[in-house]
């Protein structure tokens, strides 16, 4: 089989949160990193503003992503208040707001409930594969994610990485090769802290990994929104992903 050359960098945070698909004051967070926010950090990372959507969605397209969950993270959810203004629908109403006490007397006030999702101390290893020439190469790559533009983090502004990235080059002809290759290198937590069954998720056919792997749909951004486009949905599509689940010796 014809070798790829693929990048890989280490996932590692007190917390982290990868948004689901919601539409309501409940955020979600899946247990694996998302495609979309993964690529978004690597985008940060290459300096690629948020206005420039055509080269972020070359992002989008150029890569095969897969994931290995050294750890699986445990669940937190952060329930708090906010106190929101609702706009009175009086033709007095002021159009400009000049202080947080003119807004609460002049508008409506009331109490929104949300709910965010937090996955704590988990560790995973992304492999990043370039499909085209249109996007940077994986030394490029590396360069990025070791002297980024803009700081890197997991889902949220708060959420930052606890160790470094570590990027580097494997060349193999499926995901299940690098990682095998990397499992063999030298790595900066104990055997001890990784979980006993480690899940692996990767596109681009079960032959990558492992014939009997389960196949899923999981709906991803289809493509970049435009910035500054507030209104209607985002656009999300189906995308197949392969997992399964091994038991690490």
């Amino acid at each position: 089989m014809k070798k790829h050359t693929h990048i890989l960098f280490t996932i590692n945070a007190l917390m982290m949160s990868w948004g689901t698909r919601t539409a309501t004051d409940n955020r979600p967070s899946d247990q694996v990193p998302t495609r979309s926010a993964i690529l978004g950090m690597v985008s940060a990372a290459l300096g690629i503003d948020r206005k420039d959507y055509n080269r972020l969605q070359q992002i989008q397209n150029g890569y095969l992503m897969a994931c290995h969950m050294v750890k699986h993270g445990t669940k937190m959810e952060d329930y708090h208040t906010v106190q929101t203004a609702g706009y009175k629908l009086s033709a007095d109403a002021p159009k400009i707001i000049r202080s947080r006490k003119q807004e609460l007397e002049e508008f409506f006030s009331g109490t929104v409930e949300t709910r965010r999702e937090y996955i704590q101390d988990c560790i995973a290893i992304i492999s990043l594969r370039p499909v085209n020439d249109q996007v940077p190469s994986c030394d490029e790559l590396v360069e990025a994610l070791n002297y980024p533009v803009f700081i890197p983090h997991f889902g949220r502004a708060s959420c930052l990485p606890s160790l470094p990235l570590n990027p580097r080059v494997l060349s193999g002809a499926t995901f299940k090769e690098v990682f095998d290759a990397d499992a063999e290198s030298e790595r900066p937590w104990s055997k001890s802290e990784e979980s006993k069954y480690q899940l692996f998720c990767w596109e681009g056919g079960k032959n990558e990994f492992d014939s009997q792997a389960e196949e899923t749909l999981r709906n991803d951004r289809a493509k970049v929104k435009p910035y500054g486009i507030s209104a209607g949905p985002y656009l999300y599509n189906k995308r197949k992903e392969y997992r399964v689940l091994r038991r690490v010796q």
